[in-house]
C-alpha cells in the first residue's frame, strides 16, 4: 500500500473480544479483501477495523476507490462474476475471490456484506460469532491444544508488486524477506 502512495489504517483494539476461528480461513478472508482494496483503489486508503457489536466480531474493509456500481451489488458473491469495465490497477483475476470469502465466512458461522458507492469507495463487512459458542464439542475439545503452523502471505504481496508501475521492481522485495503469518491446524482464537 505504501509503495502505491495508500494510506492503510488498522483499528483492532488490544482489548478487542476473542472469536475462534480457523486461522488459515480467516486470513484468507482478510488477505482477499484487503488484495481487492489495494486492487480497485487508486488514491486515498483503506481502513481495517474489527470492532465488538452484539455477539459477534466485526471486521471491516473500506476503501476510497472506484466503488461498485448499484446493478452489480446483488451478483458480487457470485462465483467467476466480475464487474465488466471496472478500473483496477489489472484486469487479470477469475471472480472467485468474493465468492470465496463468502463460504470461508459462513464456515466460520459468520456472514458477510458490501455498500458501495461508484467513485467513492467500498465497504465490506464480515460478522463472525463471539467467543466459542458455536462450536462443535470435538472443535472445543481441540481450541487449546492448537499448534500453529506457518503459511506465506508471499503470494498476495508478489501480485500486488506486479500491480504497481514499474518503477518498483519485485527484487526489491524478494520473498524471502516477506512477512509469514502463522495458522493452526484445527481452530484458533482471532483478536
Amino acid at each position: 500500500m505504501e509503495k502505491a502512495g495508500l494510506n492503510l489504517t488498522v483499528d483492532v483494539p488490544s482489548t478487542c473480544d476473542i472469536a475462534y476461528v480457523d486461522r488459515q480461513m480467516w486470513e484468507k478472508i482478510v488477505l482477499n479483501l484487503l488484495s481487492n482494496a489495494f486492487k480497485f483503489t487508486l488514491k486515498g486508503g483503506v481502513d481495517v477495523k474489527l470492532l465488538p457489536e452484539g455477539d459477534s466480531l466485526i471486521l471491516t474493509v473500506s476503501d476510497t476507490g472506484i466503488g461498485i456500481s448499484p446493478e452489480e451489488l446483488p451478483r458480487i458473491f457470485e462465483r467467476f462474476h466480475r464487474v465488466e469495465g471496472a478500473e483496477g490497477r489489472t484486469h487479470e483475476g477469475s471472480g472467485i475471490g468474493l465468492a470465496f470469502v463468502q463460504e470461508l465466512v459462513k464456515l466460520l458461522g459468520g456472514a458477510v456484506s458490501v455498500e458501495s458507492q461508484l467513485g467513492r469507495g467500498t465497504t465490506f463487512r464480515v460478522s463472525i460469532p463471539r467467543g466459542d459458542v458455536h462450536l462443535s464439542v470435538a472443535q472445543s475439545a481441540h481450541v487449546e491444544n492448537v499448534k500453529a503452523s506457518e503459511v506465506s502471505v508471499s503470494p498476495f504481496i508478489e501480485e500486488a508488486l506486479r500491480w504497481l508501475p514499474d518503477t518498483y521492481e519485485a527484487e526489491n522485495c524478494p520473498s524471502s524477506r516477506m512477512p509469514h503469518m502463522s495458522r493452526p491446524d484445527k481452530a484458533q482464537t482471532a483478536n
